[in-house]
């Protein structure tokens, strides 16, 4: 009674996303992923004033498409760095997961949803620390997270990256789990398998971070209702002080690299010309003593 069946990237799919918090928007709203959209950028979209940038990536477009082929991989994958190969060959299947189309939605969290890529079967083994395959099983369903990643990237945070740990504890938030996977394929040509014991710690920070964004959101909402009523009647001040009240409740801007490319898009001026009098030469000059 928690899932909510849309197929992946219909007009549907995306319009159940504004309603929410996805498990990769969690990484965005704690401050952790270092990629677009920024937390202010994802405000603006869930609040509506500006559009989502729903455009495939030619990194997404190839990992959506081998999903399918990493999940299988992962179904043979024995605790050892290249036995699954030998049990993919041999058809020996060690474990399942399960292709859950659409949302999981909890109604303790309203605000958050997860979109998952498979969920792993209950009862199934666990792995240990080390990715061998341990003898505790699961006794819930849990999340399985897919990922392709190159060789640089998986260097440079040797291993998973945060923001996908992150990720996986909205999922297990969500569904009340304790334990997930991330199933990687490096460069096309290696493959490793991750366990993710579930940190209260993040849970926690997940829980605080995105109800706090997710408020911010509801206000700005109504705002910019508000706004928009207003200059439909001609009300400019009226619309220009609810404008005022949404860039109030941005997020505070954090590290990320894509902060100063968004405020520039934001805050463009065009440029104009204009015929010059005695007056503008007496405020220009005026300017030029305050500074």
């Amino acid at each position: 009674e928690w899932v909510t069946e849309i197929k992946d990237r219909t007009p549907e799919w995306f319009e159940y996303r504004k309603n929410g918090l996805g498990a990769s928007s969690a990484a965005i709203v704690c401050g952790i992923s270092p990629y677009k959209p920024t937390p202010m950028q994802l405000y603006h979209e869930k609040v509506g004033t500006m559009e989502s940038e729903n455009f495939m990536s030619p990194p997404a477009f190839h990992g959506i498409h081998q999903e399918e082929y990493v999940a299988n991989l992962w179904r043979y994958y024995d605790g050892t760095e290249e036995g699954y190969m030998e049990q993919f060959e041999s058809g020996n299947i060690i474990r399942q997961a399960d292709h859950l189309v659409g949302f999981v939605q909890n109604p303790k969290y309203p605000h958050l949803y997860c979109n998952l890529d498979r969920v792993i079967e209950k009862g199934s083994r666990k792995l240990n620390e080390d990715g061998t395959l341990s003898d505790e099983i699961t006794t819930k369903p849990c999340p399985l997270e897919i990922k392709t990643m190159n060789g640089f990237v998986y260097k440079k945070y040797d291993g998973v990256p945060d923001m996908y740990i992150i990720q996986v504890h909205q999922q297990m938030l969500i569904m009340e789990c304790d334990y997930a996977e991330i199933a990687i394929l490096i460069d096309g040509r290696g493959f490793k398998v991750f366990p993710i014991e579930r940190n209260e710690g993040i849970i926690e920070m997940i829980t605080e971070s995105t109800y706090d964004f997710w408020k911010r959101v509801i206000q700005g909402r109504q705002a910019f209702i508000q706004a928009e009523q207003a200059k439909e009647d001609g009300e400019y001040d009226k619309y220009d002080d609810w404008m005022g009240v949404i860039q109030h409740l941005e997020p505070e801007p954090n590290d990320n690299e894509h902060y100063s490319a968004f405020i520039s898009e934001t805050h463009e001026v065009e440029q104009e010309i204009m015929q010059g009098d005695e007056d503008l030469l007496m405020q220009c000059k005026h300017l030029q003593t305050v500074k």
